[in-house]
């Protein structure tokens, strides 16, 4: 059922129209926004594509990414406290909208799944859910135990953020709504705004990426103008990477930076014919690449990102001194039997660094998994012989890689 509301843009834009989502007692994933009421055209969106939305001048939402409690309280599901992992504190990553129920110096939000969960924050600081943990005892009886680590929590909270006039009663607040409102509402000097608002809060949004992986790397290596003739090769070397992304640059929530370290092992051979003989040319380089790049992501949602990117490719040489070009060369008789091999073998000096244009495409799934193609054109790394046997020779490298992202913020 479409209800009168407005969002905010990541932008700090207010759009104003129709919302509707399917469970109003649950806090949505997504919402439907229609730009006006009566609409069959509605925009999909997600936590990650706008800073909040209000309906019905009722308390508004937020957008929050990060960590959230996955512990169960079910009774059934619940570890005993002689268990070895009783203690430990069960979180996933999450994108979600958040009830905004106290907006002040401090703010308190709620979220409301399969349970209920509270998150405080400070200003405009980070967004820490107070965690409410049961276990059970062996008894007997047997018995449900509630260790309330947000007490704690809250403790820690007032502490760093020089908060005074927390309430003498601060052990017995109970894990509810109504009292942990009333608690932040009660600090004593920190302009807590008591009534319900409208005004929607600009969550951050930024999350930023830390991923790495490996893969293959296609080259395609050839020297020109050389008086031997052209020598060509195509080989497949493995590569492996690291990188971080900076997330919403500029404030344009598509866009995201890139730094990443390529590390990869180029090994061709390549076989020249020549005057009834042929030769035989091989060649290893092990080079550590830096790109810094700017990407668009133009498809992105919860499930799917899909993105595009440029990037200037600065390569360096592990091998610094050169690299030899070793040749074989097999002279065959009219019968065509080997008549005599002779060997060779050339110094050709590569450059400590050189840079080239890298342009790639990339497939997230699930936020955790970066199905990544790059290519690089037109690499130079050899120096350039003018006089001798060689003016240089050049690479194409395509690279597909698998790449998992450790989520940051």
């Amino acid at each position: 059922m479409q209800q009168t509301g407005n969002i905010v843009t990541n932008q700090g834009d207010t759009l104003h129209g129709s919302i509707s989502y399917r469970d109003s007692h649950l806090n949505p994933r997504t919402i439907y926004f229609y730009a006006f009421a009566g609409s069959k055209d509605a925009r999909k969106i997600y936590p990650t594509d706008i800073a909040g939305f209000s309906v019905n001048g009722e308390q508004p939402y937020v957008s929050f990414l990060g960590l959230i409690n996955t512990d169960p309280t079910n009774l059934s599901k619940l570890l005993y406290n002689t268990d070895r992992h009783f203690s430990d504190v069960n979180e996933k990553k999450d994108t979600v909208f958040l009830r905004l129920l106290v907006k002040g110096e401090v703010s308190l939000y709620e979220l409301q799944d399969f349970k209920f969960h509270y998150f405080i924050q400070y200003k405009d600081g980070q967004v820490l859910e107070l965690l409410n943990k049961f276990y059970m005892t062996k008894g007997p009886p047997e018995q449900k135990v509630n260790n309330r680590i947000y007490l704690h929590q809250l403790d820690s909270f007032f502490t760093a953020n020089n908060i005074t006039g927390t309430p003498a009663d601060l052990q017995l607040v109970g894990y509810y709504k109504d009292e942990l409102t009333a608690m932040v509402r009660r600090l004593d000097g920190h302009n807590i705004n008591n009534s319900t608002t409208t005004r929607i809060y600009k969550a951050k949004t930024r999350q930023n990426r830390l991923g790495a992986g490996a893969g293959i790397s296609v080259v395609q290596f050839w020297v020109t103008d050389a008086p031997y003739g052209d020598i060509k090769s195509t080989t497949a070397n493995p590569v492996a990477n690291v990188y971080y992304d900076v997330t919403g640059i500029a404030a344009l929530n598509k866009f995201f930076g890139r730094m990443e370290l390529r590390g990869e092992r180029q090994a061709f051979h390549a076989n020249l014919n020549r005057k009834g003989k042929v030769g035989q040319n091989t060649q290893t380089l092990t080079n550590i690449s830096f790109i810094p790049s700017i990407n668009y992501s133009f498809i992105k949602n919860n499930n799917i990102e899909m993105y595009i990117g440029v990037a200037p490719s600065i390569n360096i040489n592990l091998r610094n001194a050169g690299a030899n070009w070793s040749f074989t060369y097999t002279q065959f008789d009219a019968s065509g039997a080997p008549a005599y091999v002779s060997l060779s073998t050339e110094d050709h000096p590569i450059q400590k660094v050189w840079a080239n244009v890298n342009v790639h495409a990339g497939l997230i799934l699930q936020r955790k998994w970066d199905f990544h193609v790059s290519c690089d054109f037109l690499s130079a790394p050899e120096v350039s012989v003018i006089s001798g046997a060689s003016r240089g020779f050049n690479l194409n490298t395509v690279s597909l890689r698998l790449n998992y992202l450790f989520r940051l913020h």
